[in-house]
């Protein structure tokens, strides 16, 4: 893409061209914005450089030697946006611009900067995708694409250039859009799609390097390869990362990642549990960091309440993800006391179910609806409700109340987790 590819833009509809017309072959690998053009040393060869032109006025002197240090610099062209800070483009910045080769492009005041960046990207990305696409020879445009492959001692391909485009997207907040972009597309991988990040983790989560251990963990990334875009080992982790929309095109993948085979799939493989956590759906690149650190809370939080053998969504979890974080473990277990403790102290002693009469109602919010799910009668449940606000000296009716109750039921998991045995194999 050239300057003058970047002059027939519809964006650009109305701009001029004021100096350097002999030198818009110029080649353009990205666009820069810079209001006062006095911190030239950040700019790259090929540049698309626009500018407000602020304190570019005749006389100034932040003309003299300007264009020459831009051309030092194999800047692509320089576009001025008059009518903020400056009425026009100096005469003296034109003529030098001629005299260096220097194409220098005027834009019309109402378009705005947002508008060019990203037709100017998009138009980049699209044009590079295609070379891509349409070439049969990838190795003299990128490094040859490969895909992960288990090695003698069980361990990922570190190679994998997959594994790579996601290690810095997962793990980078600098990668740009268009760099993104521009990888994804010669990896085949189409990050406009809606993606899930999850984190897989087996046993307890205790850290070795046994060689069995290692192994086991290269067949669970093995198994996930076939229904995932990316499936990779790191530390005892395998990291996944998988499309969530539907399914279509030649060679597409699975629209939805079934946890319940895949973890059928590894147990019939070998005996060991299998513990999942899951982000919340990313929809755009720059998300994927953040659906990282979810999944990866999610697990934490599912370790908590069942130790292993388990699938926890961090849109399940996120409430408890909060308490997780709290260091003070003594203020959890006195507001558990103030709330639910009580009640389940009554009905160890009494031999009732309160505790769950209370947890019943609390998720419907509705006492029809809870009647119907304890296979109870109306007046039944408005006894037990009226027996639950004497034992824990909160009502019902008020919302801060039912709020303190809930959380004190979120506590209650963390502090005295289920066992991993019927809850955790159900999800």
């Amino acid at each position: 893409m050239n300057v003058w590819d970047v002059l027939s833009l519809d964006v650009l509809r109305g701009a001029r061209l004021v100096a350097g017309k002999e030198h818009c072959d110029r080649r353009v690998t990205w666009v820069n914005l810079m209001e006062i053009l006095d911190s030239l040393e950040q700019l790259q060869e090929g540049e698309f450089l626009i500018s407000t032109g602020y304190g570019l006025f005749e006389g100034s002197h932040l003309l003299e030697g300007l264009v020459g240090n831009l051309c030092s610099r194999n800047l692509a062209a320089l576009a001025i946006q008059p009518g903020y800070y400056i009425n026009s483009i100096p005469a003296r910045l034109i003529d030098d611009a001629d005299r260096h080769g220097l194409p220098v492009i005027e834009i019309p005041p109402k378009i705005t900067f947002g508008k060019i960046t990203r037709a100017l990207l998009d138009e980049l990305t699209n044009r590079h995708i295609r070379l891509l696409e349409n070439s049969r020879q990838l190795g003299n445009l990128v490094a040859p694409i490969r895909t992960p492959r288990e090695v003698e001692d069980g361990s990922e391909d570190e190679g994998s250039f997959i594994g790579e485009f996601f290690d810095e997207i997962l793990d980078s907040s600098s990668v740009s859009r268009y760099g993104a972009l521009i990888r994804a597309g010669a990896l085949g991988i189409t990050l406009s799609r809606t993606y899930k990040v999850a984190v897989v983790s087996l046993g307890d989560g205790e850290d070795t390097a046994v060689p069995e251990a290692r192994r086991s963990t290269a067949m669970v990334r093995s198994i996930l390869a076939r229904r995932c875009t990316m499936a990779k080992v790191i530390g005892n982790l395998v990291v996944v990362v998988y499309s969530t929309d539907e399914a279509g095109g030649k060679g597409s993948r699975p629209a939805a990642m079934d946890w319940t085979a895949v973890r059928r799939e590894i147990a019939a493989a070998g005996d060991t549990p299998v513990s999942v956590g899951v982000g919340l759906p990313v929809r755009s690149w720059p998300e994927f960091q953040k659906g990282f650190r979810q999944a990866i809370k999610a697990l934490e939080v599912g370790r908590c309440l069942w130790r292993s053998g388990f699938v926890s969504e961090y849109s399940e979890i996120e409430p408890l993800s909060i308490l997780v974080s709290v260091k003070d473990k003594s203020s959890l277990e006195e507001f558990y006391n103030r709330t639910v403790g009580p009640l389940a102290e009554y009905d160890k002693e009494n031999s009732t179910d309160l505790c769950r009469t209370l947890d019943t109602f609390l998720r419907v919010s509705s006492r029809k609806d809870a009647a119907k799910a304890l296979f109870v009668h109306r007046h039944t449940l408005d006894y037990r409700l009226t027996k639950i606000e004497e034992i824990t000296g909160h009502r019902i009716s008020d919302a801060n109340d039912r709020f303190r109750l809930y959380l004190g039921f979120l506590i209650h998991a963390l502090l005295r987790p289920e066992p991993s045995s019927d809850r955790s194999q159900e999800r």
